[in-house]
């Protein structure tokens, strides 16, 4: 049994976030939504979303439609280990 994975990745709110959680929690929704629907139309059992951990506006933005926390990540280079 395969599993087909929605990954929405390089999502944006541009200005002021408090003013995107206030007033712009109704296109939030209606974009990721819509993003939601094709995916299950092209058979995706599962979506992910990815945001900063330093990005707590956006975590709570989303943590509202329903998304959690399901990994976590961080960027290293050559000669360096994580923060």
């Amino acid at each position: 049994m395969s599993v087909v994975r929605l990954i929405l990745l390089a999502l944006a709110i541009l200005g002021d976030s408090r003013y995107a959680l206030a007033f712009g929690f109704a296109g939030v929704c209606a974009v990721v939504g819509a993003l939601l629907a094709w995916g299950r139309e092209a058979g995706a059992d599962v979506a992910y979303l990815q945001v900063a951990a330093t990005n707590l506006p956006a975590a709570a933005l989303y943590a509202r439609l329903g998304f959690g926390t399901a990994y976590t990540y961080a960027y290293s280079e050559v000669g360096r280990s994580p923060r």
